[in-house]
């Protein structure tokens, strides 16, 4: 089956707890989840992890479950084999202790197929895992009731950045095509911030 969307997962000894939650999240998306091809590469874990997650999911024809170790301590490398795995069409990222609200992946594929983008970014919303946790503070330059703000070279808007925060690869959705062709991956090498 051809998918139009691929979630690639990095997996590192996440709470199992914690990732029954995305699981959920993502069996859940309106688009419905036999039509999203999830990529779950699990990364430096033990092996009980890797044995849990091919538990839940081994069986589902639309879960691609992979395997590394390495000594790289960040979620690049796993992020860039999935990368290798994923058929789809767009790709989006999501982390193992993360989760979509049920429509988000029907937006996404809609707005990515609307507007023939490259990239797109939507925003994030936290919900902290502790109640006394501190959120990430944000500065915000444009309207948030825009629905979508779309930027093409042709049109750009005075080159100001739109994104809500600048260093996250889970709030976009990238054409898998764009990435090939232009040998977008992972830098390996960064240890902090390699999003």
């Amino acid at each position: 089956m051809g998918y139009k969307i691929s979630i690639i997962t990095p997996f590192h000894n996440i709470d199992m707890k914690v990732f029954d939650g995305t699981i959920a999240a993502m069996k859940n998306q309106t688009y419905g989840f036999e039509n999203i091809e999830w990529v779950i590469v699990v990364h430096n874990s033990k092996d009980s992890y890797y044995n849990d997650v091919m538990e839940k999911l081994g069986k589902c024809h639309n879960v691609i479950i992979d395997r590394i170790a390495n000594d790289i301590h960040t979620p690049s490398s796993p992020r860039n084999r999935g990368l290798e795995l994923a058929t789809g069409k767009y790709i989006g990222f999501l982390d193992g202790d993360d989760k979509y609200r049920e429509d988000a992946i029907e937006k996404i594929v809609d707005a990515c197929d609307r507007t023939e983008a490259q990239v797109i970014v939507f925003r994030r919303e936290y919900e902290l895992e502790f109640p006394d946790m501190l959120a990430l503070s944000e500065t915000t330059s444009i309207n948030q009731t825009y629905d979508e703000i779309i930027i093409h070279k042709k049109n750009g808007m005075d080159n100001r950045i739109y994104n809500d925060f600048p260093f996250f690869v889970t709030n976009r959705v990238y054409n898998l095509q764009f990435l090939r062709d232009n040998n977008i991956i992972f830098d390996e090498d960064y240890e902090i911030a390699e999003d």
